[in-house]
């Protein structure tokens, strides 16, 4: 077969194939965290710093770290905090028991003992190449809402 038989459809099928693909923009738009920062910055009630694609949200008060938002390079964002770092004091079938509950009905994210029983987390990961930024701003801020309510729930145990 010579090269001067080739079809229009083939030259095509060689172009749709090879030719940058338009999803692959989306690993360059804008980044989630700068939207969440923005919104987190206009509230009293918080703290915030940026510090290398991670955002440390911390209580206005008394400059606790309420919780850290990060974004990888593919646009994952992870959510998480301690919401107890203390919890060696706790009754451990308590514990355990308030952590099963949580993670049985939870709307968002996963608890879970750290460190030898001494911490408890919340974890939360968001494909961000699925949601736009305005749901990404709402779901941090339903985040840190279930992180206040989780640290009060804690501990009054």
């Amino acid at each position: 077969m010579k090269l001067r038989h080739v079809t229009p459809v083939v030259v095509a099928f060689i172009l749709a194939t090879f030719a940058p693909h338009p999803s692959a923009a989306q690993l360059t738009g804008p980044s989630h965290i700068n939207a969440i920062r923005a919104s987190f910055a206009a509230e009293p009630s918080y703290r915030v710093a940026l510090n290398d694609r991670t955002l440390h949200l911390a209580d206005a008060r008394s400059g606790a770290e309420v919780c850290t938002i990060s974004e990888s390079e593919l646009g994952t964002l992870t959510m998480r905090s301690f919401v107890a770092t203390d919890a060696l004091r706790i009754d451990r079938s308590q514990l355990d028991a308030t952590i099963q509950q949580y993670n049985d009905n939870a709307v968002m994210g996963t608890l879970w003992r750290v460190a030898e029983g001494k911490g408890v987390e919340i974890l939360y990961h968001l494909n961000g190449r699925m949601i736009t930024s305005a749901m990404a701003v709402d779901l941090a801020q339903q985040f840190g809402r279930e992180v206040r309510g989780e640290m009060m729930q804690i501990s009054r145990q």
